[in-house]
């Protein structure tokens, strides 16, 4: 009769461990006494055991095992599933439109940043933005240049590394302009006046196209 121990005995979001696990097979025999215990990991094929296992396999990972006693009796063959999370969740970003919608990669009117993010073992617990805005809808960005910090958090605990999405160009307000005129050659006594007109125009966020 063979038993199985996991070290943590419990795990940290509903099955799944956040770490390594140890795993220890336990064989007893009242009779002739336990002459081998094996063991199989996925099937990576049957293994003598001889100490405790040391499991860090991501996802769900069968393990299997049965013993031997003296008398040459085999033990029918047990399992024990583990499911084991130690990778960080994986976030994606989108923009809404897609790409720019004026020149040289200004955007000319409001953008939306989506973040996506995935995580195939506990699944992800949160995502932030600029530190510890939870995302929750897409962000909706105005005039400025926009660069955000984001990452997410998976159930067992595992941090994505910071990312930071491209420079979002944003200007939508449109130049402004003026004309001056100046007086450069002036013959009253014919009504007749010489006038130099400049046009000067300003833009302070993407800066004058033509």
């Amino acid at each position: 009769m063979t038993t199985i121990t996991i070290e943590p005995p419990e795990p940290t979001y509903e099955d799944w461990y956040g770490q390594e696990v140890q795993v220890t097979l336990n064989a007893t025999d009242n009779e002739s006494g336990v002459n081998t215990t094996y063991y199989q990991v996925n099937d990576y094929g049957w293994q003598t055991y001889t100490e405790t296992l040391f499991i860090s396999l991501n996802g769900i990972v069968l393990v299997q095992f049965y013993s031997v006693d003296n008398a040459g009796n085999e033990e029918t063959p047990k399992q024990r599933e583990i499911k084991i999370d130690s990778r960080p969740p994986t976030t994606v970003y989108f923009f809404d439109p897609p790409i720019p919608n004026g020149l040289n990669g200004w955007y000319a009117g409001e953008v939306w940043l989506i973040l996506n993010a995935t995580d195939n073992e506990s699944g992800v617990w949160r995502t932030y933005w600029n530190h510890q805005m939870i995302y929750t809808e897409p962000i909706r960005l105005t005039e400025s240049m926009h660069t955000i910090k984001f990452f997410s958090i998976d159930n067992v605990d595992n941090r994505e590394m910071e990312k930071t999405n491209p420079a979002v160009k944003i200007d939508m307000t449109k130049p402004t302009m003026f004309m001056r005129y100046n007086v450069t050659e002036s013959h009253p006594l014919q009504d007749r006046y010489e006038l130099t007109f400049t046009v000067v125009a300003s833009d302070a966020t993407s800066g004058l196209y033509r």
